[in-house]
């Protein structure tokens, strides 16, 4: 889960992952990391995404198989 702009709270925004077995590789976070600062280069506050541990751990697993 990933919350945009300081602390994580009632404005957020999620974004959640359905990805095909063949497209794991877009699941990392340098990947997720890269692909919201290409689509969010002209907006004119900062962003920050807030990984959870629950999704870290998913990550982990869906890389490993």
């Amino acid at each position: 889960m990933y919350f945009l702009h300081g602390e994580p709270h009632d404005c957020k925004t999620k974004i959640i992952p359905y990805l095909k077995e063949d497209q794991r590789k877009y699941i990392a976070k340098r990947q997720i990391k890269e692909i919201v600062k290409k689509h969010s280069q002209f907006i004119s506050y900062p962003i920050t995404l807030f990984v959870s541990a629950l999704f870290e751990m998913l990550i982990v697993h869906a890389l490993k198989h």
